[in-house]
């Protein structure tokens, strides 16, 4: 990599004018400019991007981890952070923690180096007690996470009351044998989101069958294995709450590989209304998550803590629900 140092002595000139030259600040004739800026084009000259943000204590860079970077549903929302960065100046370095504990912190804590200026964590899994540790030390954000200590900023929406309103619509279309199809057991969202499918079935009195309720991943493929699960009961549910549209998907795919009808044979309900929600035949019923606009306001919540100067939008986080023709009534 070249150097000021040989710049200066191709240009027989001092390594400080040089340095003028480059960041544009103090006098230098037009000449020996000239002369600077021709070396510089001759040996292909890069400034180093990362000395200069160490010299000036920030570096332009925030770091966003997420724990499964192929999930339509944080792809969606790191879009949202992005665009707004981008915006203002800002790059993004991007991490997947493979939903381990101990991956994001490892990663989130490599901003302590002071190569990023903030970390934005989106639905991590860590203890709280770990994000009084780390907000202490580097700007944070959590997103989708919620968060009981003042110290510590965050993004959250209650998926409870959209979940039991998801449920409440398949009761309502004459479904009371409802299975869940759950994400992992230690995922807030995924909690919250039992917690709405038992409120509901508590609210219209139907008794809670533990072996109408599967855990999982978050995948494709755990939507398959929920089919292969409740394919072996004599009486299976006539109809399913998956927590994710992934798992959804990929109940209704095992269920077309299997000669069933939906909703012909069996009704299902997603939730986050991915873009791949509405593209499956039939379009799938679900309760759409403004992932997007959660990560725009992320974005400009960490540039706050940045730029005090920075305005922030109002943005209206509220789940609803999508109906399309996954369930069918059989009143």
């Amino acid at each position: 990599m070249t150097t000021l140092k040989e710049i200066a002595k191709r240009a027989n000139v001092s390594v400080m004018t040089v340095s003028r030259v480059v960041k544009n600040s103090g006098y230098v004739n037009a000449e020996t400019r000239k002369l600077i800026e021709a070396v510089i084009k001759e040996l292909d000259y890069r400034p180093n991007e990362i000395a200069r943000s160490l010299h000036r204590s920030s570096t332009n860079n925030i770091l966003l981890v997420v724990p499964d970077i192929e999930n339509p549903f944080f792809a969606e929302m790191i879009k949202g952070t992005t665009t707004v960065l981008r915006q203002h100046g800002y790059q993004s370095i991007f991490a997947d923690s493979d939903g381990e504990i101990d991956n994001e912190k490892e990663i989130a804590e490599r901003a302590l180096s002071r190569i990023v200026d903030g970390v934005i964590l989106y639905c991590p899994r860590a203890e709280s007690a770990y994000f009084d540790f780390l907000s202490a030390r580097v700007p944070l954000l959590v997103v989708d996470r919620r968060i009981t200590s003042h110290a510590v900023d965050h993004i959250y929406i209650d998926n409870k009351p959209s979940a039991e309103a998801a449920v409440d619509y398949l009761i309502a279309n004459g479904h009371r044998d409802i299975g869940l199809i759950g994400g992992p057991q230690n995922v807030l969202a995924n909690l919250r989101r039992k917690s709405g499918y038992l409120a509901s079935l508590k609210a219209h009195g139907i008794p809670v069958n533990d072996q109408f309720m599967f855990f999982c991943g978050f995948e494709f493929e755990d939507g398959v294995s929920a089919f292969e699960y409740f394919s072996q009961m004599e009486h299976p549910p006539t109809a399913y709450f998956a927590t994710n549209d992934l798992m959804a998907l990929g109940f209704i795919q095992q269920a077309h590989e299997k000669g069933l009808a939906i909703p012909g044979d069996v009704s299902v309900v997603g939730f986050d209304n991915i873009a791949m929600s509405r593209l499956i035949s039939p379009a799938l019923t679900t309760v759409d998550n403004p992932r997007h606009d959660m990560g725009a306001l992320a974005a400009f919540r960490m540039l706050k803590k940045l730029d005090a100067t920075i305005e922030v939008p109002q943005f209206s986080l509220t789940n609803r629900m999508v109906i399309r023709g996954s369930v069918r009534n059989i009143t």
